[in-house]
């Protein structure tokens, strides 16, 4: 409360006492009344600053809040990323080795056509690789499909639709892998037997 709606107060107050027939006023009873005033006043300044203080409260979790999910969504947009990423590199190193073969056999079928056989696990393994990731990039998009519902069950197929990514993903190094033990099989038994 400001001065001047202390003193507007004040004035009203005894406007309304002299006109109810009282000429004079007692100081105690003046004194009383401008302490109740101060008082009210104070109260009202209290509650303002601690609806302000509330508020300031309210802002800063929202703020903490925004941030917060700001940051939720770039992990997942980079977590994502990384995914596909690794999708990519999985692909691309089990198809370039299946066509890096493809060519070599091609070669291979103008010098010495019965050592072909020996690349054909290879090739296999490599294929059967790139397979693999093939289902894991459409296997990927049903499991973020299941994730973009509400449902609780959805969420659980979500979950095992990852896991069962990861497992592809680990069988596609795996086919990478024993593919090329197999090339460097077949490459040593290629330069044992010319």
């Amino acid at each position: 409360m400001d001065a001047k709606e202390f003193a507007r107060k004040l004035e009203s107050s005894i406007i309304e006492v002299k006109s109810q027939g009282h000429e004079t006023v007692k100081c105690d009873n003046l004194i009383r009344y401008i302490n109740e005033l101060i008082e009210a006043g104070c109260s009202d300044t209290d509650s303002t600053m601690a609806i302000e203080s509330q508020k300031a409260k309210a802002q800063f979790a929202l703020e903490e809040y925004k941030h917060n999910s700001s940051a939720t969504l770039e992990m997942f947009k980079s977590v994502m990323q990384s995914g596909q990423n690794a999708i990519k590199t999985m692909l691309l190193l089990n198809g370039g080795a299946a066509i890096a073969l493809l060519a070599f056999i091609g070669k291979l079928t103008d010098n010495n056509s019965r050592a072909i056989p020996d690349f054909a696990y290879s090739l296999a393994s490599f294929v059967i690789g790139a397979l693999f990731m093939g289902f894991v990039a459409c296997l990927t998009y049903l499991g973020q499909m299941a994730f973009d519902s509400d449902v609780t069950r959805h969420h659980k197929i979500g979950t095992a639709i990852q896991i069962f990514c990861a497992i592809l993903g680990a069988l596609s190094l795996f086919s990478f892998s024993y593919g090329t033990y197999k090339s460097y099989q077949a490459f040593l038994c290629l330069a044992n037997c010319a």
